[in-house]
């Protein structure tokens, strides 16, 4: 795909605000921005690339005004929210803007082989939902749902795998899997009657309304055998690598801000909350 110079980004606020970005601080929420600004600007769009390699960590700091201790730091923030992809070779980009790009190159060639260039608005929805990049993109996208997933149900991954594939024809990837999170941070999602992947997307789980993953008590947090820590305190065993896995979230409340958890690789299982001045409960 040749170099798109695009004279304006395409932002959806009202993606923004329901995406897990909104619940990130006002720094990382703007340190995401200025990468988007440079995907935006990068020889394959979407894609933080530098003469076809990742770009490097102390260079996007520079180019987003920032010290590198504290991109690392937002960046980490942004990571345990979901909001970039990194690909095995270390490549962030933004999935929402490599999406974009290809169904504008697909609509680009079926404009040139005498197709309409220029679908209708209702055209056009049907084929962004139904957008399948390719085989290696859908993977990509798969196996994040699969790390979203509740980590006791997953089982049969071929007919998850499917499943998925069929859910990409009724909402986009990235609602799907924001769904997947709040569900594996959810009381229901943490207990004991834990839908299977492929039930769950087969039955658009993502729909569901939030309150009915709660436990019928409303208390939070459901899972009583987590040790609660200060913030802080969580973030610094995340940065270490200590979490086997990546930990999980609630989902925000009205201000933003939730719960979050892990159990570390010694077995410890620990949860906090990423509202400014929360205190563990003795």
């Amino acid at each position: 795909m040749a170099k798109e110079n695009l004279p304006a980004i395409q932002l959806y606020p009202g993606d923004w605000v329901l995406d897990p970005i909104a619940g990130c601080s006002l720094a990382a929420q703007g340190l995401w921005l200025r990468m988007m600004f440079l995907a935006h600007k990068s020889d394959r769009y979407g894609y933080l690339e530098l003469n076809g390699s990742p770009m490097p960590p102390e260079t996007i700091a520079r180019r987003c005004g920032c010290a590198s201790a504290e991109y690392e730091s937002l960046l980490s923030e942004l990571i345990e929210a979901g909001v970039p992809s990194i690909s095995s070779t270390g490549l962030v980009y933004s999935r929402r803007m490599v999406r974009d790009a290809n169904l504008r190159e697909k609509r680009r060639k079926a404009g040139s082989l005498g197709g309409r260039a220029s679908p209708s608005k209702h055209q056009a929805n049907i084929e962004q939902n139904t957008e399948v990049e390719d085989e290696d993109e859908v993977g990509s996208l798969f196996e994040e749902f699969w790390q979203a997933f509740p980590r006791g149900r997953k089982q049969s991954k071929p007919r998850a795998r499917e499943a998925f594939v069929n859910a990409l024809a009724k909402a986009d990837a990235p609602t799907i899997i924001a769904a997947a999170k709040a569900y594996a941070a959810s009381d229901v999602g943490r207990g004991q009657y834990v839908k299977m992947p492929s039930t769950w997307l087969n039955q658009e789980c993502w729909n569901d309304d939030r309150e009915a993953w709660r436990d019928r008590d409303g208390k939070q947090p459901a899972c009583r055998e987590y040790v609660q820590v200060t913030y802080s305190e969580f973030m610094d065993h995340f940065r270490a690598g200590e979490f086997n896995g990546k930990p999980g979230r609630r989902t925000p409340d009205a201000d933003g801000f939730c719960w979050v958890y892990g159990q570390l690789k010694d077995g410890r299982k620990l949860e906090s909350h990423n509202k400014p001045g929360w205190t563990p409960t003795p």
